[in-house]
């Protein structure tokens, strides 16, 4: 009988045991359900702010595809970052391009003047712009910070405009008005 009583009461104890190892257990799986339905709320304003990056994403790319300018984005090193095809004009450009420097990359324009522009802009932190002829082609070039949201200088965006068209434009203006 004694024994039977001392099995009794290590029973108990360890009754009471598992029963508050089972309330903590509870109390984690309560827990657990609390930071999963915060992580289903974060996750859905993940997927809500992926969806919109995507959409202004593809917005951006429209934007340069359907421009008619010769665009441009270096990095700090030189380095294309992106390009509209416009530049295709102007530079030997293909969608493998990205990530090599642009100075090593054939093109219509002046390398060492380009160098020192972009290299200005860099130091400067100020917009370039300057008219260049190029064979048959006269171009208005335009070198701008690239400004990061911190405002910091990280690189150069490169417009480049065929002024062919206006300059001719120009000169048959002066040419007629001398006539009258």
């Amino acid at each position: 009988i004694e024994e039977m009583e001392t099995t009794n009461e290590e029973l108990n104890a360890t009754n009471e045991e598992l029963i508050a190892a089972n309330e903590e257990l509870q109390s984690t799986n309560e827990e657990l359900h609390s930071v999963n339905e915060e992580l289903h709320t974060v996750n859905a304003e993940y997927q809500r702010k992926i969806t919109e990056l995507m959409m202004l994403t593809d917005d951006m790319n429209n934007l340069l595809a359907s421009t008619d300018i010769g665009t441009i984005f270096l990095d700090n090193d030189m380095t294309i970052r992106r390009f509209t095809p416009a530049a295709g004009k102007f530079f030997k450009l293909r969608s493998s391009d990205h990530g090599r420097p642009l100075l090593e990359i054939n093109s219509i324009l002046d390398h060492d003047r380009l160098r020192g522009a972009i290299q200005t802009v860099l130091d400067d932190g100020e917009s370039v712009e300057e008219p260049v002829q190029s064979g048959n082609f006269s171009l208005l070039m335009r070198l701008h910070p690239y400004r990061t949201v911190q405002g910091i200088v990280g690189g150069v965006v490169i417009t480049i405009v065929d002024v062919t068209a206006l300059n001719r434009a120009e000169t048959s203006l002066d040419a007629a008005e001398r006539r009258f």
